[in-house]
């Protein structure tokens, strides 16, 4: 009788668990879709309600505990902070609003493939978050897991009017190779034939696939 009680109240305690487990990721999801949505009402009252102290106080240690907990906190589906999202979704002042105090956003946080908010923003051919995020400081020559800087992503998406601008206006050298000796011409040549021929005769490259 004890024996059955114990694993009674043992299975409540995992359901119990399992139950809080579910209500955070759906709050977890709500906060990524209001930074992609550009709802910063949602995204304020979320990331108060949290723990407002934390959120709130200022970020003055090294360490980045203080101000950065929840908008820095990885999804755990793909390691996407409120950052990435909001750099994949349409330009609304959310970056800023994330970068800027109280709530000071890792501008060079990454996810699970090793990018970047910066990267994420190239891949979707976002120039004007692209441009937001490099003014507040992020890294243009910042690389993922693979070697794959944003001129190399922009490109492998068919983003060329990313690839130039990247080139031309934040100094992204499109010849830099990834781990695996390919270039942002490399991938603009299997992005699409013409997406490689339109970026070759730009620069006068000669693609080796």
């Amino acid at each position: 009788m004890a024996a059955e009680l114990r694993e009674k109240n043992v299975m409540r305690g995992f359901q119990r668990e399992l139950q809080r487990h579910e209500e955070d990721m759906k709050a977890v999801d709500i906060l990524h879709d209001a930074a992609f949505k550009g709802n910063m009402d949602a995204m304020q009252a979320m990331l108060v309600s949290k723990d407002e102290e934390a959120i709130i106080k200022s970020k003055d240690d090294k360490d980045g505990e203080n101000g950065s907990l929840q908008v820095d906190r990885p999804h755990p589906k793909d390691g996407r902070t409120l950052l990435h999202s909001a750099a994949q979704g349409l330009p609304s002042g959310m970056v800023e609003f994330l970068t800027m105090p109280p709530y000071h956003a890792n501008l060079e946080a990454k996810d699970f493939r090793g990018r970047t908010p910066l990267l994420h923003a190239c891949s979707l051919g976002q120039s004007r978050i692209a441009t937001r995020l490099i003014a507040l400081g992020a890294d243009e020559h910042t690389e993922d897991d693979e070697g794959m800087g944003a001129g190399v992503v922009a490109a492998q998406a068919g983003h060329i009017s990313m690839v130039l601008w990247l080139h031309n206006c934040a100094g992204v050298k499109v010849h830099a190779p990834t781990k695996d000796g390919r270039t942002a011409l490399h991938m603009a040549a299997f992005a699409g034939q013409t997406h490689g021929i339109v970026l070759a005769a730009h620069f006068r490259k000669k693609i080796e696939v």
